[in-house]
């Protein structure tokens, strides 16, 4: 009963039509390749996307972006195209909730939703991974504090016609101002504007351009968990179901 109504708790929803790996690819004791650039780790829940630092300095409007798009104000680029990692996040339950939206009647954003979101980056190395929160790579443009950690929201970005994905068009994968095409956006409103951008690369924390890395996404809900939860409920949390079994890959994958 206890694991039931924690698993309700932290991995809501259903999950995103998947695009490849047989229902056979499912082990919890290893990390499975899902699509090009992009892995998921079953036993812990986590999806990672393959990644490289292509900005060290300058004001910000994304944190990750998608090759040939937003790397003037980015700080790394991904392989994964973004539907492939809607649907990675959807095979371990995460839900996309709602993109940033404007109003032009009142010429206000209404900030992005969705469920709460850990984002880490791992830099790879011979022994252990160096893993930093996302938001130490970033700081406050008016003032050079660093960012404060927070909970990224799986905002699923806009839906276009014939069932294509804005962020696969734009590059919008883990946003820092309003967009309506990010995939992973903030839970509160900053302005795109140019002159008023409120973060920045952190130039000293960051690794040199090329510097290849690994990012880490997962349930804010579940980290919180961990903490307080046995082996064994783990075990039971993390193990996958006949829900997540992915189907077969489409033939057209292009946006």
């Amino acid at each position: 009963m206890v694991i039931a109504i924690l698993l309700c708790a932290s991995v809501a929803g259903e999950p995103a039509a998947p695009t490849s790996q047989p229902a056979a690819a499912h082990a919890t004791d290893r990390v499975v390749s899902y699509a090009p650039g992009v892995r998921i780790d079953w036993a812990q829940l986590v999806v990672e996307l393959d990644a490289r630092i292509v900005l060290r300095r300058g004001p910000l409007e994304l944190f990750a972006c998608t090759p040939g798009t937003r790397e003037h104000e980015s700080i790394v680029v991904v392989r994964a195209r973004p539907l492939h990692i809607l649907e990675a996040l959807g095979l371990i339950g995460l839900e996309p909730g709602m993109p940033a939206r404007y109003d032009t009647r009142s010429g206000q954003w209404t900030a992005a939703r969705g469920g709460p979101l850990r984002v880490d980056v791992a830099l790879p190395g011979k022994g252990a991974d160096r893993v930093f929160g996302i938001h130490e790579w970033m700081r406050h443009t008016a003032d050079g504090a660093p960012a404060e950690r927070r909970d990224w929201v799986f905002s699923g970005s806009q839906r276009l016609s014939r069932g294509r994905l804005a962020a696969d068009l734009e590059g919008t994968v883990i946003c820092v101002v309003d967009f309506d095409s990010a995939l992973i956006a903030l839970p509160e409103t900053h302005t795109s504007s140019d002159a008023a951008l409120w973060l920045e690369a952190y130039t000293e924390r960051i690794p040199p351009v090329g510097t290849p890395c690994v990012i880490r996404i997962s349930s804010a809900k579940l980290v919180a968990l961990k903490g307080r939860l046995t082996a064994r409920e783990l075990e039971v949390l993390v193990r996958p179901t006949a829900t997540t079994a992915p189907s077969p890959a489409p033939t057209d994958v292009r946006p």
